[in-house]
């Protein structure tokens, strides 16, 4: 069991990755870009920052 905490922090507008999405980037490889998985392996420490 677990429990939250009685208030969460504020979210931080430099704390999450990004990413560059460019006029030249087509469909496929926009949608790679933001895909969820793409998304959660540049938010892990190994991923070079």
């Amino acid at each position: 069991a677990g429990t939250l905490p009685a208030r969460l922090p504020r979210p931080r507008p430099l704390a999450w990755p990004r990413i560059g999405v460019y006029h030249s980037d087509d469909e496929r490889r926009f949608r790679m870009k933001v895909s969820r998985p793409m998304r959660w392996l540049r938010g892990k420490p190994i991923w070079p920052g």
